[in-house]
């Protein structure tokens, strides 16, 4: 556990020095200067697809999750750079059978709910009739896990709840309606809550 976490924060941090590094170049562009953010506010739902085979097993292949994040401010140069704060949940209750005489159904539970701030930065200038985007975000995130565990000779359902550091990247395309369609990674701190989002939403 303690390698895999080093590993989750080593990735995390790597790849948000690789997304944050070019923020300074990209407000170098303008005045230097952060800018108050128009349509601040973003909403989205989708679908989480855990990568984790004991999830997938215990608990099942997809969750549904949602999404919300604040814009706080954005660089002036013609290619924007936007900073925000996120919060994301995906979470999902099931059963799985485990081998007793008789056979006997547990409850399961896997479900992270992290906040935290991004980077989200644009590929083409503003005003394109689609714009491609890509970023990062650093927080914490609180991890529930509940899965069958032999005490006594007999299978119970343990479970626990921990705040961990943890991560996200993700990429996108957005409309100039308001509406986008966004894929992310996310490494909620525990390697069975790791997984793909698909997700749609809206700017307002």
């Amino acid at each position: 556990m303690r390698n895999y976490l080093q590993m989750t924060t080593l990735a995390v941090c790597g790849g948000m020095m690789l997304v944050f590094g070019t923020a300074p170049a990209q407000a170098q562009a303008g005045s230097g200067a952060m800018i108050r953010v128009e349509r601040p506010f973003r909403v989205k739902i989708g679908g989480f697809f855990p990568t984790n085979r004991e999830t997938k097993s215990e608990v099942g292949r997809n969750f549904f999750s949602f999404g919300a994040t604040w814009d706080f401010g954005r660089n002036p140069g013609p290619v924007p750079v936007f900073y925000s704060v996120f919060l994301d949940s995906a979470n999902k209750s099931g059963s799985t059978t485990v081998p007793s005489t008789p056979p006997v159904e547990v409850g399961t539970r896997r479900g992270y709910t992290g906040i935290g701030v991004a980077l989200r930065n644009y590929l083409v200038p503003e005003g394109s009739p689609q714009n491609f985007y890509v970023g990062g975000g650093i927080g914490l995130y609180q991890f529930s896990r509940k899965s069958p565990e032999l005490r006594n000779g007999r299978y119970e359902s343990r479970g626990a709840t921990n705040t961990r550091f943890g991560g996200k990247f993700f990429s996108g395309v957005e409309l100039p309606q308001g509406y986008f369609g966004e894929i992310d990674y996310t490494l909620p701190g525990d390697s069975t809550g790791n997984g793909l989002t698909l997700s749609v939403g809206y700017r307002f």
